[in-house]
This record gives structure tokens, C-alpha cells and sequence, in this order.
């Protein structure tokens, strides 16, 4: 897949058009900004699988989560580079925005 940077007009247009109706949340990193589908969006069974995964399991269930849930794919190769310490941040900054952009809709 080409780099966001390497995305035509017309590529771009259609990521924006399919993500249009879409909760999206930006987070903070220290390689930019990154766009994730918020986890308002995340589907029930997904969450299911996390919550009922035995504690060691859990990160691993949180980044499949993430991979899926970035707006651009390529985002991930960055991102699964980073220390964990850093990925919490970027989980916490990922879900407070999600609790954020939740209240604003009510």
C-alpha cells in the first residue's frame, strides 16, 4: 500500500467518502497524528473477546483493535515499533477521545 504522502487526490477523496459517516478519534504520537475509528465504533463482539481475554492476552487483543481500527494502515508500522509504555499512551489518548467524542454527541 502507498504511504498517505504518496496518496493521489482521487485516493485520499475516497478514504475521506468512506470514512464520512464514521467516528473517528485523532491521537497524538511522536511521529504525528494518527486517525483510528473511535471505539464507539468497535463492534460488541470484539470488545466481548477483550474483556473476556485472560489479563496476559489483553495488549495483544488491544492492538489487533488498533491495526483494524486505523484510518490509514500504514500508520501501524510506526506504531508497532513504539515501547509499550508509549502504546498505553497512545490506547488512553485512543479511548479518552472516544469517551469525548461519545459525550459531545449527547
Amino acid at each position: 500500500m502507498a504511504e498517505k504522502k504518496d496518496l493521489t487526490k482521487r485516493q485520499q477523496m475516497m478514504i475521506d467518502k468512506a470514512f464520512k459517516d464514521v467516528e473517528t478519534v485523532s491521537v497524538s504520537t511522536d511521529f504525528g497524528k494518527i486517525r483510528l475509528i473511535s471505539l464507539e465504533e468497535v463492534p460488541m463482539m470484539q470488545m466481548k473477546r477483550f474483556m473476556r481475554a485472560p489479563h496476559e492476552e489483553r495488549m495483544f487483543h488491544m492492538m489487533d483493535f488498533m491495526k483494524v481500527c486505523l484510518i490509514d494502515p500504514t500508520d501501524w508500522d510506526k506504531i508497532s515499533s513504539l515501547p509499550i509504555k508509549k502504546f498505553n499512551v497512545i490506547i488512553q489518548s485512543w479511548m479518552a477521545g472516544s469517551e469525548q467524542h461519545n459525550k459531545d454527541e449527547e
